[in-house]
């Protein structure tokens, strides 16, 4: 975008125009804000509903209690100066923007960086589908060219989000021992981890199919991971896939417990899976984005939005999520489960 303020519709819906307009098509619904101001391009606007719902670097949780919206910001998906500083928004230039929906689950990147992060739980007023929509803003005269627009189906049908993590305390997960009682605590909306003992914080509730999506930060070089499918004893170290989180490693798969599954025979060494392709995480102190999808047999491993690894014929049962305690101090935060109720 050149000069002035645009948008992108989806899952949108026409609207009545006033009185006098000359214009056929007016829009509403869910914007993915396209404007020439760093700092404010990429966040979510809710054009003729409920305005700013998740304001660019804002993870917001909304619901409808007795007819009024409750808007609650759980944490954020960046910093949002350090972010506009590094560059995020290129201006008079292209940027790839992408909008990811998955049920009522929204995110939208721009140019590789998180801007912004949405569980829409308002049975009223949200959408699970519309139109999709380039928006010709009011006002002063605007010049904004799109390129390369694509649309991607997913085959699932997804679920309802559910929040693993509030951001203000571990309600709903349980420490693997009570030696780590102390170990893992909410801090600034983040699940802070000291990293000793040897151990793990997991859910109360078991899942087996689904997106898991989470961001984790290292204070110093240290080891980690997030462990699905759980079972069994709680011990060091339980039955489960474990989605490696050791800095450097982050994508590698760990067999525990000889864990049925198959592998890449060429990246397997033991339990050992190497990730497909060199490190791609961010330096120590700065947040990545881990994605685990786990669909039946099939589990795929993102970090940073690069598919580090794959596996298939995955054991099914539900399992526990669990969150590793390794040697170091990290931070989990905006933990989100979407369930994958089957294909469409």
């Amino acid at each position: 975008i050149a000069t002035g303020n645009s948008g992108i519709q989806y899952r949108s819906f026409q609207a009545p125009t006033r009185a006098g307009s000359s214009n056929k098509w007016v829009v509403g619904g869910y914007q993915a804000e396209v404007q020439d101001l760093a700092g404010k391009v990429g966040g979510l606007y809710d054009e003729r509903r409920r305005g700013w719902i998740a304001p660019f670097s804002q993870f917001v949780l909304l619901d409808n209690v007795d007819g009024k919206l409750k808007k609650n910001t759980i944490s954020t998906v960046c910093d949002k100066a350090a972010t506009v500083k590094a560059g995020y928004y290129k201006e008079k230039d292209f940027n790839e923007y992408t909008i990811t929906c998955r049920g009522n689950h929204h995110t939208h990147e721009i140019n590789g960086y998180p801007a912004a992060e949405l569980i829409d739980r308002d049975m009223v007023k949200r959408t699970l589908d519309g139109l999709l929509a380039l928006q010709i803003h009011a006002g002063a005269p605007m010049i904004v060219d799109f390129k390369d627009i694509k649309l991607k189906v997913l085959p699932e049908n997804y679920g309802e989000a559910v929040l693993l993590f509030n951001g203000k305390d571990t309600a709903g997960w349980k420490v693997s021992s009570d030696a780590l009682k102390d170990t893992f605590s909410a801090v600034d909306g983040a699940m802070a981890c000291k990293g000793k003992p040897a151990g793990y914080i997991r859910t109360e509730a078991q899942y087996d199919n689904f997106v898991l999506r989470l961001q984790m930060r290292h204070h110093v070089k240290c080891n980690a991971g997030v462990l699905v499918r759980v079972h069994g004893e709680d011990k060091v170290w339980p039955n489960s896939i474990e989605c490696q989180g050791q800095k450097d490693s982050m994508g590698d798969i760990s067999n525990i417990g000889q864990f049925p599954m198959k592998a890449a025979a060429e990246r397997t060494r033991g339990r050992h899976t190497k990730k497909l392709h060199p490190t791609n995480e961010n330096p120590v102190g700065q947040w990545n984005n881990y994605e685990v999808y786990l669909n039946k047999g099939d589990l795929v491993i993102k970090v940073n939005g690069l598919v580090q690894n794959i596996a298939t014929d995955c054991k099914e049962l539900p399992g526990w999520i669990a969150l590793q305690s390794e040697g170091g101090a990290l931070d989990y935060r905006n933990i989100v489960l979407i369930p994958i109720l089957g294909k469409k």
